[in-house]
Formats: C-alpha cells, sequence, structure tokens
C-alpha cells in the first residue's frame, strides 16, 4: 500500500474511530467474562467497524459509494452507543460502565 492509500489516516473521523476502537478494547477487558461472546465481541465489532467503513469510503472512486461506507460507519457506531446501554442495570452493580468512562 502506498502513502496516497494511506489518505483516509488523515481524517478526524478515522482518527476518532481508532480511538474509540483502542478504548473499547481498553474498557470491555473490564466486563464480566460471561459478556466475552456476547456483549463485549458485539461492541467489539461494531467500534472496528467504524473506522474500518470509514478507511473503505474513502478509497471508493463514487461519491454513492463513499456515502454508502460513511453511513454503514454511522450506523456502526449507533450500535456502539446501543451496545452501551445495558450499563445502567450493570453500573449500578458497580462492575462497569461503557459511557461514563473517562478518557
Amino acid at each position: 500500500m502506498n502513502k496516497e492509500n494511506k489518505g483516509y489516516r488523515n481524517l478526524i473521523a478515522w482518527q476518532s474511530a481508532h480511538k474509540l476502537a483502542h478504548l473499547i478494547y481498553d474498557i470491555t477487558e473490564k466486563f464480566p467474562k460471561a459478556e466475552l461472546f456476547g456483549l463485549t465481541s458485539q461492541i467489539r465489532r461494531a467500534g472496528i467497524s467504524v473506522g474500518a467503513n470509514i478507511a473503505e469510503g474513502y478509497m471508493r472512486s463514487s461519491g454513492k459509494e463513499k456515502v454508502r461506507f460513511f453511513n454503514i460507519s454511522l450506523s456502526s457506531l449507533t450500535e456502539v452507543e446501543y451496545g452501551s446501554v445495558p450499563r445502567h442495570s450493570i453500573h449500578s452493580r458497580g462492575q462497569y460502565s461503557l459511557t461514563h468512562h473517562q478518557a
């Protein structure tokens, strides 16, 4: 891959998505082991998908395809957000919280 193909790395959206993916992995390490193949896996996959779809959309040649992948990225971000909803019941038991984490 030449430097020209890494242009997506200069996008603020991709940089933020990359940081988010790392943050998700750090936080989900604290999730209960019983969630490893459930909520943990789902949030991690959605988190990786945000940046991956920004990168893929950036490389597409047509504007329509770019928008399609950027919309998929936004949908994945929404999935991450929804994955943090159970935090209310779990947070009240003091186990973990995705949205109350201080970066």
